[in-house]
């Protein structure tokens, strides 16, 4: 994935369904040689690493749609929040957007991916702090998992923007699992 300076390593293997043969392992995601923090996320569609060597302003994002093999290198140069030092990564389901957790900043920036451009833009919206993710399965609502609350947020994946949102007060742990009804 290009210099980029990225560590992750994900890795693999390729399965026929109609026979059921595993195939060789193949790599998915590998870059650097940085000794920063590095997060990994994937998806069927997608995957994706960030990581940073030396601090706020040295990091890289890369990410590789599985099916083209097209990838986006993003740092510092394309988006602010590309160069700084990543506490967690997650791509919406439909694979449209990344959201970057910024260690630096405390905040979660969405940037709406572009294979045909190799770009990312990122979005008017942006999620407060840290919080682990989980997304529903059609990708319309997005869950803020805090200490004390979960924040409700509704999603249009085909522009990265967050609509509204809601809290829902809790109390001990939580878990959440997101699922899509059928009318």
């Amino acid at each position: 994935m290009g210099h980029t300076p990225v560590n992750p390593a994900m890795t693999t293997i390729r399965w026929t369904r109609k026979t059921g043969h595993l195939g060789s392992l193949e790599n998915v995601v590998s870059d650097g040689s940085c000794s920063g923090a590095t997060v990994v996320a994937v998806t069927d569609q997608v995957a994706g690493g960030a990581g940073t060597c030396c601090g706020q302003g040295t990091g890289g994002l890369g990410i590789i749609q599985i099916a083209t093999q097209k990838e986006i290198e993003c740092n510092v140069s394309m988006l602010t929040f590309c160069g700084d030092d990543v506490e967690g990564l997650y791509f919406d389901p439909a694979s449209r957007n990344v959201f970057f957790a910024d260690f630096d900043t405390k905040e979660i920036y969405i940037g709406r991916l572009n294979f045909a451009k190799g770009a990312i833009t990122e979005s008017i919206s942006a999620i407060p702090g840290n919080p682990k993710l989980y997304f529903s399965p059609d990708s319309l609502l997005v869950y803020a998992l805090y200490n004390h609350n979960v924040e409700i947020y509704t999603f249009k994946s085909s522009t990265g923007v967050l609509t509204a949102s809601s809290a829902l007060a809790i109390q001990g742990k939580a878990n959440i699992a997101a699922t899509t009804l059928q009318n």
